[in-house]
């Protein structure tokens, strides 16, 4: 019996499936963890207050109530991106101002809420990664056309089953603010850099105006009367479209783009064929249609209403006259070839009066062309986010009656805000507000999409800024400098050729107006806070005893960090040493860069079509720069926290990608193959095995403090051998040269590896990492003049769960706590103590004598514990 051929579903629908498969595992217990002490829940607090408070300027932090409820009233360690998208999510989903007390311990959305904003975050920023590998091998014109594809799906689906990416992805953490900011950039500068360019299309302003305007206000189509005759909305023939398009030199208006059509996006620029546009556009360059020229002084003696010299407009066309004979003169009309259409069966609309004084002008300004390109929509969209809104926003507050209202109540003493520091804020967010509309105009002048991605470059280094710190627009141009560097570019003409001018001034607009305010608003206290101590001191001098170490700190780190996918770094980095041998093409420039005038210049002087396409082997050596120089730069800061880490994951996706989405090793390198199989399998046990005997390994990924308390109820890792076992066969299968069945083990175990992380091991472990099953158990079991407590405890999901309605006492004082119990005596109340597992022991001994007995313990966990405490 016969079968027929086998199913094998569409590459888009497997994709689609994966894409699917990685939202539902990243989203499916994302309300199974409660945000963990101290940073979720300490960021989540300020995000909160932003919207309490109606003040998106000045962050804002209160432990509660108390002996140390007063203990911080500001929060100057971080910038403001991250709290404002978690308040803005907050607010879309009415969390963190509801009337019902227990509103932040009931899941899910507190938690969604807070984490949405980093988990859209971490899955864009993988997906324009995959995206943008895909466009850059693309044009290095690889033999088989579906690798692009194939490397960008990749080294997207590489980078999010990354434990550390997934758990950030999932966390309520400014990292990710970050380092997909930093992603972008420099994405951006190799799409830049690392292929050949083309000109930006482009359209003239009239053909956005409606036809009727355009017919009304630019004198277009108009006939005797100023209407529009019916016969004007027909297109002409092809004969005419021949004529016209070769009676039309190339236009002296200053945004005309050679070779390029003002207004038709979809058409080629050479095509003999093209039709006159009924909308009044730039028609083509003479050499569409070589056959047929028509002289404009000639055609000055018809009867026909003609536009200014050198130009060609629809309802302006210059046609000669016809001759007595019915023929045309000599020299004034090459005839077309035999079976087109003679120009004296055409039926021309009557002419119209041609523009004069206001009109004339209105007509030239509307010939102006500006970018209509996708590429400079993305670059418009990202600075309307990370430049206009934040500018708005900020002078509105500024500028409410409710923020004048607010600050008027102020003690009058140096250094506090009062009204006039609102008007300086608002008079420099209109200064901002003027900069950003002239750069926005310059941006106009952008001919190729080079200059679009430079631009983009800027503009993400400055919300890096924004995001987290100095660390990202640090590192994006240590990056940029070495990368020119390396590959020979490094020269004051590319230098001028990124256009610095103006990328300055886009980075100054995304990264300066909220430290400016924040700047007149709170002045050098402020900024010496955010700036020297959470930033140049963090780099320079460690933060905590605990937070240090040598030189092997990270890559230990990226065993797990990157689990399973760190198995295949000595596989990657073979194939990225046989490239980097290869007889590419060094130094390539891309053919904008190589003129005069580059990103920041004008426009092209010749066509790119002929630009050779770069070699794969210069995207190669910018991953591996990629990902070397920035583990270089984080092993050399003194302050390491484990979660540090997370910047050399994207890069280390993007080697990833072009490893997978390459045909099995030849022949003649099996032996090495099968060393670097080897020795990924080996670097895989060593992982596996710290990993299980030290089981709260992945969740020091995200935090930090790693003590013996916070080792304490962590769940088993012994799972993680059946996330490794598919992994460590796709190795070997590769060595094998059996391509397709390593594919599929190696992205199946990055799948179980997902699953396990956020679906298994954080759910288990959340439970001894977050309080909110305690404060939960509180409110389910209170009182209802019952008060909470937080003794010789502070770890801010306290003040997060409560909103603030907590006592706080960060230190063991019996006395002030025999205040508290004497404050509630006689009214038949129950005094409820948190605090952490260890000082739970000592907090009975804290109580005054004749409460001891009655005291017990109504929750606990591996690091908390809830005392209640009955007081008569």
């Amino acid at each position: 019996m016969a079968f027929g051929p086998a199913f094998r579903p569409p590459t888009w629908a497997l994709f689609a499936l994966a894409a699917l498969a990685v939202v539902a595992l990243s989203a499916w217990s994302i309300a199974a963890c409660g945000p963990w002490d101290p940073w979720e829940t300490h960021y989540g607090e300020v995000a909160r207050q932003i919207l309490l408070r109606s003040d998106p300027l000045d962050l804002w932090w209160k432990p509660g109530v108390g002996p140390d409820g007063n203990a911080e009233n500001t929060f100057w360690s971080k910038p403001a991106l991250p709290f404002w998208l978690m308040a803005l999510s907050m607010k879309l989903l009415g969390v963190g101002l509801g009337a019902a007390p227990d509103e932040m311990v009931r899941a899910p959305w507190p938690e969604l809420a807070i984490r949405l904003p980093s988990m859209l975050t971490g899955l864009t920023c993988a997906v324009f990664l995959g995206w943008a590998c895909a466009r850059l091998l693309a044009a290095a014109r690889p033999a088989d056309p579906g690798q692009p594809v194939r490397a960008g799906f990749y080294t997207a689906l590489a980078l999010v089953t990354m434990p550390q990416w997934a758990v950030v992805s999932r966390q309520a953490l400014t990292d990710m603010f970050f380092v997909a900011p930093v992603t972008l950039a420099m994405a951006a500068w190799a799409l830049a850099w690392l292929r050949p360019d083309r000109p930006l299309r482009r359209r003239a302003l009239v053909t956005l105006l409606p036809r009727r305007l355009r017919a009304r206000f630019v004198n277009r189509d108009d006939g005797p009367n100023g209407h529009v005759p019916s016969d004007m909305s027909k297109r002409p023939s092809t004969s005419v479209a021949r004529a016209a398009a070769a009676s039309a030199p190339a236009s002296d208006d200053m945004s005309r783009e050679p070779g390029t059509s003002t207004d038709d996006l979809s058409a080629p620029t050479a095509s003999p064929a093209l039709a006159v546009r009924a909308d009044g556009a730039d028609l083509p360059r003479a050499a569409a249609a070589p056959g047929l020229e028509l002289r404009a002084a000639e055609a000055a003696r018809a009867d026909l209403s003609l536009p200014p010299a050198g130009t060609a407009r629809l309802g302006e066309l210059p046609l000669p006259p016809a001759s007595p004979a019915g023929t045309a003169r000599p020299g004034d009309l090459s005839l077309p070839p035999a079976g087109t259409a003679s120009l004296h069966d055409l039926s021309l609309p009557p002419a119209a009066p041609a523009a004069t004084g206001w009109r004339a002008r209105l007509a030239g300004v509307a010939r102006w062309t500006v970018p209509w390109d996708a590429a400079y929509l993305g670059f418009f969209l990202l600075f309307l986010l990370a430049v206009v809104a934040p500018i708005v926003a900020l002078d509105l507050h500024v500028s409410s009656d409710h923020t004048v209202a607010r600050v008027s109540r102020f003690v009058k003493k140096p250094g506090v805000p009062n009204f006039a520091t609102l008007v300086k804020i608002h008079l420099v967010m209109l200064g901002y507000a003027a900069v950003a509309l002239l750069v926005l105009l310059r941006t106009f002048r952008w001919r190729t999409r080079a200059q679009v991605w430079m631009g983009v470059l800027y503009l993400a280094a400055g919300v890096s800024l924004v995001g987290k710190g100095m660390i990202g627009p640090g590192l994006v141009g240590l990056l940029v400098l070495l990368h020119l560097l390396v590959s020979g570019r490094l020269t004051l003409t590319n230098l001028w050729r990124c256009g610095p001018l103006t990328g300055l001034l886009l980075f100054a607009l995304a990264s300066l107006p909220w430290h400016h305010a924040m700047w007149i608003y709170r002045g050098d206290s402020w900024l010496n806070e955010l700036i020297i101590v959470n930033n140049l001191a963090r780099f320079g001098s460690g933060e905590q005893d605990q937070a240090v170490g040598g030189f092997a700190y990270y890559l230990r780190t990226l065993g797990v960090a990157a689990l399973p996918w760190s198995a295949a770094l000595p596989a990657a980095l073979w194939a990225a040493a046989r490239h980097l041998r290869e007889s590419g093409a060094p130094g390539h420039v891309p053919s904008d860069m190589a003129q005069s005038t580059g990103p920041g210049g004008h426009a092209l002087a010749t066509s790119t079509a002929a630009t050779p396409a770069p070699s794969s082997s210069e995207l190669w050596r910018f991953a591996l720069l990629w990902f070397c120089a920035t583990l270089a730069l984080l092993t050399t800061s003194v302050t390491k926290y484990y979660h540090y880490l997370l910047p050399t994951l994207p890069p280390l996706a993007l080697l990833l990608g072009l490893w997978l989405s390459e045909p099995a090793p030849a022949a003649q390198g099996r032996k090495l193959a099968w060393a670097a199989a080897g020795l990924g399998t080996a670097l895989l046990a060593l992982v596996l095995r710290d990993a299980i005997v030290e089981p709260a390994w992945i969740t020091h990924l995200t935090t930090y403090l790693y003590d013996h308390m916070w080792r304490n109820g962590a769940p088993e890792t012994t799972g993680l051998v059946a996330c490794a076992l598919p992994f460590a066969l796709g190795l070997a299968l590769w060595a094998a040269r059996r391509q397709q069945a390593a594919l599929v083990a190696m992205l199946l175990a990055g799948f179980i590896t997902l699953h396990y992380t956020l679906n298994s091991y954080l759910p288990a472990v959340s439970e001894h990492w977050s309080q909110r099953s305690a404060i939960r158990h509180y409110y389910d079991h209170r009182g209802p003049d019952d008060p909470l407590a937080s003794w010789w405890f502070y770890y801010r999901g306290e003040t997060f769960f409560t909103k603030g309605a907590v006592w706080v006492q960060k230190e063991a004082d019996r006395e002030t706590l025999a205040e508290l119990i004497d404050a509630n005596r006689g009214h038949g109340r129950n005094v409820w103590l948190i605090t952490t597992g260890g000082h739970g022991a000592r907090a009975k001994s804290s109580l005054p004598a004749d409460l001891r007995s009655r005291t017990e313990v109504a929750y606990e966990n591996a690091h908390y514990t809830l005392l209640k405490v009955p007081v008569p």
